[in-house]
């Protein structure tokens, strides 16, 4: 009988001590994650305080009837390369020639004169590096939290072996 007994403890002995190592073993790892975490942290925030912000154009026109129309990717950059030095400008849409008068924010079609106001909305686009830092940051987080989990789970088993024992 005590043979048997002591083939029973040891055997319960060892897988506590399998347990236990498998918990460090899960705690170690939630612990590199998050160093991991805290690294991209500080690369996130790195990125943000280096990011200028970026302005973003999206130039319009006035339509009949009062509406507004934004000019096309093409024809808009060509009106904010002009727009930085305030430079002459001239484009074609829809058949037509048209020029930017900056002194009266208009645009004049060459052909009939007609002209029409111009308006630019202004966004700031955030820098990709600081969105790219995030994103991995969070990733690092959600990782984080799978490894405490497991190690949560790796602590009640032991405790439940250890209980057991």
């Amino acid at each position: 009988k005590r043979n048997i007994f002591a083939k029973e403890t040891t055997q319960v002995d060892s897988e506590v001590a399998k347990a236990k190592a498998e918990a460090e073993a899960a705690m170690k790892e939630a612990k590199k994650a998050q160093k991991e975490l805290e690294k991209e942290k500080q690369k996130a925030k790195a990125a943000a305080a280096a990011a200028t912000p970026t302005i973003v154009r999206q130039w319009s026109c006035e339509v009949d009837g009062g509406g507004m129309a934004d000019y096309d990717k093409e024809t808009n950059d060509i009106i904010n390369t002009a727009f930085e030095t305030k430079s002459a400008c001239s484009f074609t849409a829809r058949n037509f020639k048209y020029s930017i008068d900056w002194v009266n924010n208009v645009q004049i079609n060459e052909s009939t004169q007609a002209k029409r106001n111009i308006f630019a909305k202004e966004t700031t686009q955030v820098d990709s590096e600081v969105a790219k830092a995030k994103a991995e940051a969070e990733a690092a987080m959600k990782e984080a939290k799978k490894a405490q989990k497991e190690l949560e789970k790796e602590k009640q088993k032991a405790k439940a072996a250890a209980a057991a024992a």
